[in-house]
């Protein structure tokens, strides 16, 4: 009776988790925070923030699930992700994801993946046999569409490409001479770009290797989110909830960024 007392005070002492990791006393997600501005970053005080960043946190909030953020680098991210040893990373949807994770229903974000070069290239791309001559830049475990992704895996295999571990570190290549040009989402990079003091210096082509639309994906072997289809289809009812009453868009416009119209996945 007395060992029972007191461990019922000792359960009761515990400290309850603070709002920002919702009040489940299951055991916290975790979510891969990608360097992938406006929707993953750092701000100038060192604070998580970006469209993203806020949408899922207000969502898991919502229907009371623990979480924190965790920083992973994109090659240590996929094989996490298919480990189960992270639970949530915002992959853009191709079907043979659905081997490792499952997508919810609901968009997040999407954006273009273009070419980047210096501001005063005189460099045109019109179809991928176009990148022939160019020293190309690639970012380490970024995936595009799966043309483009063989011919960067030629390129690997040629040893005729130069890889990097960040956008940033793509830039500063580029900017010095030793490619002539990348891939990247758009957006992350103009965004990145306007960060480093870069924005007079390069450009985005017009040219699309890939356009992607991103969803919350949960791996097919998370132990912390066993019920990933009921899971999910508490995060999509939320996004639709946020999306019609307005706070979806309103999140987009206090980063001067016009509202998305972004297709249902059915």
């Amino acid at each position: 009776m007395l060992r029972h007392l007191i461990w019922m005070m000792l359960i009761f002492s515990f400290p309850k988790l603070s709002a920002g990791y919702g009040l489940s006393p299951r055991a916290p997600i975790q979510i891969n925070f990608p360097d992938f501005p406006p929707y993953y970053f750092f701000d100038d005080k060192g604070q998580r923030t970006g469209i993203t960043t806020e949408t899922l946190t207000l969502c898991l909030n919502r229907i009371k699930r623990p979480f924190i953020f965790v920083d992973l680098p994109i090659e240590r991210m996929q094989v996490a992700m298919q480990e189960g040893s992270i639970d949530i990373h915002t992959y853009s949807y191709h079907k043979g994801r659905e081997s490792f994770v499952t997508f919810g229903h609901e968009a997040l974000f999407r954006t273009e993946y273009r070419p980047f070069v210096r501001a005063d290239a005189n460099i045109t791309i019109k179809k991928i046999s176009d990148f022939d001559t160019l020293r190309l830049g690639h970012i380490l475990g970024l995936r595009y569409s799966p043309d483009f992704m063989k011919y960067v895996e030629r390129r690997r295999l040629a040893n005729t490409i130069d890889e990097a571990s960040s956008t940033e570190q793509n830039f500063r290549k580029l900017l010095a001479g030793r490619i002539d040009i990348f891939v990247n989402a758009a957006e992350p990079a103009q965004y990145a770009a306007q960060r480093l003091g870069y924005a007079d210096k390069v450009k985005a082509l017009d040219w699309v290797a890939h356009d992607g639309i991103y969803y919350t994906a949960v791996s097919n072997n998370s132990r912390r989110i066993p019920d990933r289809v009921a899971f999910l289809q508490e995060m999509d009812g939320c996004l639709r909830q946020i999306k019609k009453q307005g706070t979806f868009c309103a999140l987009y416009k206090n980063y001067g960024l016009a509202c998305p119209r972004l297709p249902h996945r059915s």
